[in-house]
C-alpha cells in the first residue's frame, strides 16, 4: 500500500475506535447510574423498568459491537486489499458507458451490504426484540420488509449515482461542487418525502 493508504486505514481504524470507546463509556454510565429515576419519572419509571432498559442496552451493545466489527473488517477488505481493483476490473470488462457502469458499481456494493446485514438484522429482531417484548413481526412480514427496503434503496441508489455521475460528465472541473449541492437538495428532499412515501410502506 501507498503512504496515502496506510493514512486512510489508520484514520478508519482511529474513528472505529472512538465509536467503540464512547459506546462503551455511555454503557458503563447506564450501569453506574440507571437505576437513579429522576424524581420527575418517579410515577411511571419503576426499578423493574429501569432494570429492563439496562439490560436490553446491553444485549443491543453486544451485537452492535460485533455487526460494526464484522461491516469494518469487510469495508477495510475491500478497499485496502486488490479486491476493489479486481471488482472495479470486472465492472469495466462488462462493456457498460461510464453512467451504468458506475450505477451497476454501486448497487452490487448495496445489494452485498444489506445481505452482509441479515444475519444481524434476524438477531436483533428475533431475538432482542422478541426477548423485551418489543418484536410483533411474524417471519413473512420481515421478508417482505426486506424486499420492500431492497427496492426502495435499488431506486433511490440508482436515482443519487446516476445524477452524480451526470454532473462528472457535464462539469469534469467544478463537479465536486455542483455535486456537495446536489448531495444536499436530495438529503432534503428524502427528509420530506420519506415520511409520506417510504415510512408508511413499513409502518400502519
Amino acid at each position: 500500500m501507498t503512504w496515502f493508504q496506510y493514512l486512510a486505514l489508520g484514520i478508519y481504524v482511529l474513528e472505529i475506535a472512538a465509536g467503540r470507546i464512547l459506546s462503551a463509556m455511555n454503557y458503563r454510565h447506564m450501569r453506574r447510574h440507571g437505576d437513579t429515576v429522576p424524581p420527575e419519572f418517579a410515577d411511571t419509571l419503576t426499578p423493574d423498568r429501569t432494570g429492563k432498559s439496562l439490560d436490553y442496552t446491553r444485549d443491543k451493545t453486544r451485537i452492535g459491537t460485533w455487526e460494526q466489527g464484522w461491516n469494518s473488517l469487510v469495508t477495510a477488505a475491500f478497499i485496502f486489499t486488490p479486491v476493489m481493483g479486481i471488482y472495479h476490473g470486472w465492472v469495466a470488462s462488462l462493456g457498460m458507458t461510464f453512467i451504468t457502469g458506475g450505477i451497476f458499481f454501486f448497487l452490487m456494493l448495496s445489494v452485498a451490504s444489506l445481505l452482509a446485514d441479515i444475519p444481524f438484522d434476524l438477531i436483533f429482531t428475533f431475538g432482542i426484540e422478541k426477548k423485551y417484548g418489543f418484536n410483533s413481526m411474524t417471519p413473512g412480514l420481515w421478508i417482505a420488509d426486506f424486499i420492500k427496503g431492497l427496492l426502495i434503496n435499488l431506486i433511490f441508489t440508482s436515482l443519487l449515482i446516476a445524477g452524480a455521475l451526470a454532473i462528472i460528465e457535464a462539469s469534469p472541473d467544478y463537479w465536486w461542487l455542483v455535486i456537495w449541492g446536489f448531495f444536499t437538495l436530495y438529503t432534503v428532499f428524502m427528509l420530506y418525502i420519506s415520511p409520506y412515501v417510504i415510512e408508511p410502506l413499513f409502518n400502519k
